[in-house]
């Protein structure tokens, strides 16, 4: 059920979210967990919207907080070879009281720390972004400005997700060379095109072609969605034809690029009907924060994608068969969606349109 919450909150995320010209990155898992455990918090309407945006009004809260409990259970077992750490925590700035039914509910469904920061600004900020990054093995620095604390912050609550999975079928890295990528204003950049041939599960129509990149273990997938050119991408009408996709030996060129995006979500989830959340009239009281209301929702997400931590296999084989159809190509030369599913659940742990590849950089 869990898993739906996100899914569903994604794929309306990403409508909001997609610009013909800019990229855009999220994790839908770490959206919805951060405003599960809000909701946990929330009374009269302002409870009402955050019910409505995850979609579920018709449960109990012990049944969603049961349900996110499930889910953050599941993706921490995600199979051999591939890695999912999640984690929430509590802040608090001194003097700042909670109610204790909200900490418990957050401790035992969420695992979430208590933390108290000793300060607003700069250093506050730096002492969240420092667990942030420690969570996300460093891959996120900064979720957090300076000014987003200020002398009237109460209480701040934040969730990080972290993936690593390497391909079932990895890219040959000899086989990677520079290709055009077609920008959105039409102008082309030279991007480090990765190149592998097999049967992925995929699927082609009217508006786009798409792969599903299976992980070792067969756990997660990433899918990589291609518009044709001239249209534009219908993530609702692509998430729903997930069950239409069938093996089909694929020729795939795909660019080795890593991406950063750091989003204000107040505005899409105001166009989605959360509004009195973020208004000084929202009531909070069930978490201990009668005249609190949320004043940002920064969320920051980055994806790496090439050949590295892969593990190469080679086999021989001389068949004598009917000639075979000619594998079809994809390549990905212009801005697509990608997606990083969880198979079992199919929560998608982040979601992304990718419109000017950059190149991975050596931090880590």
């Amino acid at each position: 059920m869990a898993a739906g919450v996100s899914e569903a909150l994604g794929v309306r995320l990403l409508d909001q979210l997609v610009d013909d010209s800019q990229g855009v990155l999220f994790s839908p898992c770490s959206v919805a967990t951060c405003l599960a455990l809000a909701l946990n918090g929330a009374a009269g309407r302002t409870g009402t919207e955050l019910a409505h945006v995850l979609r579920v009004e018709d449960l109990t809260e012990s049944d969603m907080n049961r349900a996110f409990h499930g889910l953050r259970t599941r993706l921490q077992q995600p199979g051999p070879g591939i890695e999912v750490d999640l984690a929430d925590a509590v802040w608090g700035l001194p003097g700042t009281t909670f109610d204790p039914g909200f900490l418990d509910r957050a401790r035992t469904f969420y695992a979430a720390d208590v933390r108290v920061l000793a300060e607003t600004g700069a250093a506050g900020a730096t002492a969240v972004n420092d667990w942030v990054s420690r969570r996300t093995r460093g891959r996120i620095s900064r979720v957090l400005r300076p000014d987003d604390l200020t002398a009237v912050s109460g209480c701040i609550l934040t969730d990080a997700v972290s993936f690593k999975g390497p391909w079932a079928v990895p890219f040959p890295p000899d086989r990677t060379e520079d290709g055009t990528f077609r920008l959105p204003d039409g102008r082309r950049t030279d991007v480090p095109m990765m190149h592998g041939s097999g049967t992925w599960a995929y699927l082609e129509d009217d508006e786009f072609q798409a792969a599903a990149l299976d992980y070792a273990g067969g756990g997660a997938t990433m899918h990589v969605v291609l518009p044709h050119p001239g249209t534009t991408p219908d993530v609702t009408r692509w998430w729903r034809s997930l069950p239409r996709y069938r093996p089909t030996l694929v020729n795939l060129s795909l660019p080795r690029f890593s991406m950063t995006c750091e989003l204000d979500l107040v505005p899409p989830l105001s166009a989605l009907g959360v509004r009195t959340p973020f208004e000084p009239e929202a009531d909070f009281g069930r978490m201990g924060q009668p005249t609190s209301f949320i004043s940002a929702l920064p969320h920051t997400a980055r994806i790496d994608v090439s050949e590295e931590g892969t593990e190469a296999a080679a086999s021989s084989a001389v068949v004598m068969s009917r000639s075979l159809a000619p594998a079809t190509p994809m390549i990905v030369d212009r801005p697509f969606l990608v997606a990083v599913v969880d198979r079992r659940s199919r929560l998608p742990l982040f979601l992304g349109r990718v419109t000017d590849p950059q190149p991975i950089p050596h931090d880590l």
